[in-house]
């Protein structure tokens, strides 16, 4: 059983790779500037710090249960920072009227 659940998570974790990669190319055109390796850097630096969250509170004692949590709070704590940046990016890339930017809207019709 063990080895099933692992080989469907393996799956779906290459999914959602795959899926948020074909985005950041749309992205990336609308930016007209290479940006996808910042994409990965900020998703390996949300990877460390939950990481380092759940080492710290494993070295303190803590339940795996616990750990988890912690991990989500900081994660939660810090996204409003990371979707303000984000959106105030998308905000000044729209004000600059980018034929690009227009042509990747979805088309009303």
């Amino acid at each position: 059983m063990p080895t099933g659940a692992l080989l469907v998570f393996g799956f779906r974790a290459g999914c959602l790779d795959v899926s948020m990669d074909a985005h950041f190319v749309h992205v990336e055109k609308a930016y007209d500037r290479p940006v996808m390796s910042a994409f990965h850097a900020m998703f390996s630096v949300g990877g460390v710090i939950a990481s380092l969250v759940g080492a710290g509170a494993a070295s303190d004692g803590m339940s795996p249960a616990v750990g988890k949590a912690a991990a989500g709070v900081t994660i939660v704590a810090v996204s409003p920072w990371i979707w303000a940046a984000f959106t105030a990016a998308a905000i000044r890339i729209l004000r600059a009227g980018s034929d690009r930017t227009r042509e990747m809207a979805p088309s009303s019709h």
